[in-house]
């Protein structure tokens, strides 16, 4: 008996048909890469070979054009299992790159709508007696977009400037201030919490070489891993300087991380500047960094103030441990977002966070972590 094999391909969505029957003629292979770093867009890379030259003429598509994407796989865990998806997202295309003599044609799309200025147009306004969801949820509705609030905090604000920059920028700039992240997934802005996702329970466990796991739970394997160790470039303890803009009172707020590993081996205490501006304002203490409250315009309570110093310490060390970890095969199952246990690699066992997360499809299917150990004490 003829057994069939695991088979995995991508859905293009446009105008409410699947293009891939279309396209499966010429298709080369597609990236897409899911990130939940806070900093990067998601983004869907589609490479095609232009053989009798249709998408260089009346096949091109229009920069703008939107599609959603899917990556559908088929007897994937076992010949009877039922297919499985990975919901990739909505996409904008923003570039189609055409290369000869090779005749391939390569579009690249973004999840960020390229037909809206959240990204583009630079602004001055303010917001009276709001709060960042308040302020979020304006944007995305002029925008045409809806806003995801997943975060448990919600920054209140007396007064909040958005100053000759993107509302983009803006949610960015006071969402990382107070510990969150920022996406945008399938025409929404998602605000999260990194560290409230850090403690979620693993969503699966990832094995190398001969170690073994519980019977229970999700398990797969890693065929290869790239893991460096950070330290010189890390801090034991924040301090942030901020000022009252109706009073004038200045105060500062302190932070310091029970991280044995940074405290035995030191910091870079280069980037404090001290009390005189001169540098070395750490008082012996392990290092740390000062970073007074520049172009976050707002007047805040004295408990942001001190999340914000927690904040800055953790958006230095969480790079600390990271790694890229390749899988041994493709598995539409894990997403940017995820925690995942470790085992089998020494010293780096432990919980991961999956910051982005690369599926790639031809000639196979494969799937990149790129990821760093989850933090504790912030």
């Amino acid at each position: 008996m003829i057994t069939q094999v695991r088979f995995a391909r991508p859905s293009i969505i446009m105008n409410g048909s699947d293009w891939f029957n279309e396209l499966a003629p010429y298709f080369l292979n597609c990236i897409y890469v899911d990130n939940c770093d806070g900093d990067h867009a998601d983004d869907f890379q589609l490479q095609l070979a232009d053989r009798d030259k249709r998408f260089i003429s009346d096949w091109m598509p229009d920069v703008g054009t939107y599609f959603d994407a899917e990556i559908i796989c088929e007897r994937w865990f076992a010949p009877n299992a039922a297919a499985l998806s990975l919901e990739c997202g909505r996409f904008w295309i923003d570039s189609v790159d055409f290369q000869l003599p090779q005749s391939t044609v390569s579009i690249k799309a973004s999840s960020i709508p390229t037909d809206q200025k959240l990204k583009g147009a630079d602004e001055t306004r303010g917001w009276e007696n709001s709060s960042l969801e308040d302020v979020a949820i304006q944007i995305a509705g002029e925008n045409m977009m809806v806003l995801d609030w997943q975060a448990l905090t919600n920054p209140k604000y007396k007064r909040l400037e958005q100053t000759e920059e993107s509302g983009l920028s803006l949610l960015k700039k006071h969402a990382n201030a107070h510990k969150l992240s920022l996406k945008v997934h399938k025409n929404n802005i998602v605000i999260f919490n990194e560290q409230e996702l850090e403690g979620a329970a693993s969503a699966f466990t990832l094995l190398y070489g001969d170690a073994t796991a519980a019977a229970s739970g999700a398990t797969y394997r890693m065929s290869a891993g790239d893991f460096q160790i950070m330290i010189n470039d890390t801090v034991q303890s924040t301090r942030n300087s901020f000022s009252v803009m109706e009073t004038g009172m200045t105060g500062q707020s302190n932070f310091n991380t029970e991280d044995q590993d940074i405290s035995e081996y030191g910091t870079d205490s280069n980037e404090d500047p001290g009390e005189d501006g001169e540098g070395g304002g750490d008082g012996g203490n392990g290092g740390g960094l000062r970073k007074p409250r520049a172009g976050l315009e707002g007047d805040w309570t004295t408990d942001t103030d001190s999340t914000f110093a927690e904040a800055m310490a953790r958006d230095k060390n969480k790079h600390k441990v990271r790694a890229t970890i390749e899988m041994s095969i493709g598995n539409p199952l894990v997403a940017a977002g995820q925690t995942f246990d470790l085992k089998g690699v020494g010293q780096f066992d432990g919980k991961w966070f999956a910051e982005t997360v690369e599926h790639q499809l031809g000639p196979q299917y494969d799937t990149k972590i790129i990821a760093h150990k989850c933090l504790e004490g912030y």
